[in-house]
């Protein structure tokens, strides 16, 4: 399935690149290219702390 890239951005701090794709999926990729799905729950925790 594919879906739409709505945003896309740098973090200059850390050169880490944030992919959100619809209300959902939010991917960080890494300088070395590594990547990881950033699960809600994190985000939510972030919002709290």
């Amino acid at each position: 399935m594919y879906v739409p890239v709505e945003i896309v951005r740098l973090d200059e701090r850390t050169g880490n690149v944030i992919l959100i794709t619809g209300e959902e999926i939010l991917i960080e990729i890494y300088p070395n290219g590594d990547w990881r799905f950033v699960d809600e729950s994190e985000l939510q925790n972030h919002d709290n702390g």
